[in-house]
């Protein structure tokens, strides 16, 4: 009995470690993609913000509205530690959701549907150099920050070269949209490579 437990013992060694290293590639993943998904407007300031700082009211008839917004897109300023909350629960996609992909879409011959369970997401991995994370909270003041964000878990083809998730986004009470997010493994770094709009709202 002893001996059978020093030989398995490798084994489930080896399976605990490749199911880590499975999880902190979801983390590796979002990492590099999450400032596609996001409006990329959302990184910079705001017009307002830009005509004022400049000391130019719009209400002026004799500036040019065309030069302005020109310069203002060649000048703005990035936004720096905006807050971008995450629900740290990453959840499997729904029976319904994971169907409807499967027959619409086909996807199940390509990719694998192991996922059955939630896992929750290390922030301390998650990096970007437009935003703070922070774990998703109730009350969100959408003027001071960015918004909310939810994902699901990764799905993967058999190489772990593709991939897809789902992706919601909380911009204010009545903004946001979902999307199912689909990836590319191309020169080591993860792409974006189709966003499919679920709802808007």
């Amino acid at each position: 009995m002893i001996r059978f437990i020093i030989l398995l013992m490798p084994i489930v060694i080896l399976f605990m470690g490749c199911n880590k290293e499975m999880e902190n590639q979801e983390e590796t993943i979002y990492s590099e993609i999450i400032s596609e998904l996001i409006d990329d407007n959302s990184h910079y300031e705001g017009l307002n913000i830009y005509l004022k700082n400049k000391g130019i009211s719009i209400e002026d008839e004799l500036i040019d509205i065309d030069s302005i917004y020109s310069e203002y897109l060649k000048f703005r300023k990035i936004k720096i530690n905006k807050t971008l909350y995450i629900s740290r629960r990453l959840k499997p996609i729904d029976y319904e959701g994971l169907k409807i992909l499967k027959d619409e879409r086909k996807l199940n011959s390509i990719f694998l549907f192991e996922h059955k369970e939630d896992r929750l997401l290390d922030l301390d991995l998650i990096y970007s150099e437009f935003y703070n994370f922070k774990n998703i909270r109730n009350n969100i003041n959408f003027d001071l920050e960015i918004g909310a964000i939810e994902f699901s878990r990764i799905y993967f083809n058999s190489d772990k070269s593709q991939g897809f998730f789902y992706f919601k986004f909380l911009c204010g009470s009545l903004c946001g949209y979902e999307n199912y997010v689909f990836l590319k493994k191309e020169n080591n770094r993860w792409k974006i490579t189709k966003q499919e709009l679920i709802a808007s709202y």
